[in-house]
């Protein structure tokens, strides 16, 4: 399971979980989305911990390859990578 996190604690719980799941903010290299998904690249895949993020209420799927993974999340997918996009920034 992933270490708690509390530096994302301002943020609503699900994009803050997703942030944790996937390794940090500093593991974020790329974050985009489709109408139903977040498109994220990472630096380092070892530090994504798949099991919390398929667990995390809200994520319909998760899919992988190399160090892109794509989160289902549904129609929030623009809100929530605009918000991790946001948390990156600080």
């Amino acid at each position: 399971m992933a270490r708690q996190d509390w530096r994302h604690a301002r943020l609503s719980d699900f994009p803050g979980q997703i942030i944790v799941a996937l390794g940090g903010t500093a593991n974020l290299a790329e974050v985009s989305n489709c109408i139903t998904r977040l498109r994220i690249v990472v630096s380092d895949i070892a530090k994504v911990d798949y099991q919390t993020l398929k667990s995390i209420p809200g994520v319909k799927g998760v899919i992988s390859k190399g160090k892109a993974v794509q989160v289902v999340i549904g129609l929030q997918a623009e809100h929530i990578a605009n918000e991790i996009k946001e948390e990156i920034k600080r």
